[in-house]
């Protein structure tokens, strides 16, 4: 079994993949669309993913799910990433989420929220769009910025390097 999102029909007339290789591994092929092309199944992915979680932390299968909303937002992503972006996707809302039981879109990434809504974020901190900070409590707040907030590149780039530009660590 192999799998490619390469079009080897193509490189085999451009002499660019080996002819009886292409033969050779072609004998059944099947094309699966795109999750972007099949955007019927995002829900029923998104709560298959749930359910896994739920299932693997002791919870009831139905204990978190999407708010209308937020699956709504994930139907309209594209899906650059396919199957993969999804289940990241999932994860990244169960952990953002914590005992919520319905995940709601501010919970997604500032990625499928700004392509899908277009929106752009207000405030700008270091050349990242931030979108208004909600009231509410502070520890709600210091999250959303560090989702919303690339990490600074010379201190990351240091701590790589096992210390801090300047000598300061």
């Amino acid at each position: 079994i192999s799998a490619t999102n390469r079009p080897l029909d193509s490189f085999v007339r451009d002499s660019r993949f080996r002819e009886d290789l292409y033969y050779r591994i072609n004998a059944f092929a099947i094309r699966l669309p795109s999750l972007k092309e099949r955007a019927i199944d995002i829900p029923v992915l998104a709560n298959r993913f749930l359910a896994r979680y739920c299932a693997a932390n002791g919870l009831p299968l139905d204990a978190r799910q999407l708010s209308p909303e937020a699956a709504e937002q994930l139907v309209s992503y594209h899906w650059p990433g396919n199957i993969r972006e999804l289940e990241n996707e999932i994860e990244r809302l169960l952990v953002l989420g914590g005992d919520q039981d319905l995940l709601t879109p501010d919970l997604l990434s500032s990625r499928i929220r700004d392509t899908v809504s277009g929106a752009m974020g207000t405030n700008v901190i270091g050349g990242a769009r931030l979108a208004a900070v909600p009231a509410g409590r502070l520890n709600d707040a210091v999250e959303q910025l560090e989702r919303e907030m690339p990490p600074p590149i010379p201190v990351a780039m240091a701590v790589q390097e096992g210390g801090m530009p300047g000598g300061l660590f």
